[in-house]
């Protein structure tokens, strides 16, 4: 900046940029690249410190074996846990075979 400029700028308190628009672009440049090289440093950083992650437990789920049928929950009465067979068999949730099978485990 040349010194006329700057007496300007200085008598003004800095509230008069007297940059040309070359100086200010090349300012600009400038304070872009630098940021640049810190985003870019601290993301090598990130990238070589093992992560430190806390995951959360997870709820354990009842284990169930494909291909089995699914258990009707025991009811009270034999009586509701047919008619809870014949929804999920309505329902296409299990095979005739299976709920025959069923059938048969709660009448016998």
């Amino acid at each position: 900046m040349g010194l006329i400029r700057k007496t300007m700028s200085l008598s003004s308190m800095g509230l008069i940029d007297f940059r040309s628009d070359k100086e200010r672009i090349a300012r600009n440049t400038k304070k872009t690249a630098k940021n640049t090289r810190e985003s870019l440093k601290l993301a090598r950083q990130q990238a070589q410190a093992p992560a430190q992650v806390v995951y959360a437990p997870q709820p354990s789920y009842p284990q169930v074996a494909y291909g089995s049928a699914p258990q009707a929950a025991p009811a009270a009465d034999p009586v509701e846990r047919l008619r809870q067979l014949g929804e999920l068999r309505a329902a296409g949730t299990i095979t005739d075979e299976e709920f025959n099978r069923l059938k048969a485990q709660i009448i016998g």
